[in-house]
């Protein structure tokens, strides 16, 4: 899966997916959305000023589980992997966030990026 643009979702997604599968753009789930994803590999691999900006996944809304996922991003102004706002309550199991390989986010980006009020809660990730 290669999107070039952000997919934005506005409803309720359940994903699932199976050995190998990565998911290659970015994510935002406005607030209304919910849903569980999990056993996939999301990366962005580029960064898009505006919505989205540079975040992997932006969930603006709604309750969110991911489990057994490894997100991660290229590094660029302000990047993050995962980013939360609004009243997101995002959920994060056995999960890795981190940076495209070999390469460090460095000062000016994130691994996780929170504001509003909305809630992280990792579990056994790193």
């Amino acid at each position: 899966f290669n999107y070039p643009q952000v997919l934005i979702l506005q409803g309720e997604l359940h994903l699932r997916g199976e050995n190998g599968v990565c998911c290659n753009g970015q994510w935002h789930m406005l607030d209304g959305s919910r849903g569980s994803i999990r056993d996939v590999m999301l990366i962005t691999m580029h960064h898009i000023p505006g919505r989205g900006g540079g975040m992997c996944m932006h969930f603006d809304g709604g309750d969110w589980h991911l489990e057994c996922c490894q997100i991660r991003c290229y590094p660029g102004p302000l990047t993050s992997v995962l980013a939360t706002s609004g009243h997101a309550v995002v959920t994060v199991q056995d999960c890795l966030l981190s940076r495209v390989e070999s390469v460090a986010i460095g000062a000016w980006g994130y691994g996780l990026f929170a504001w509003g009020e909305s809630k992280f809660t990792a579990r056994d990730s790193d």
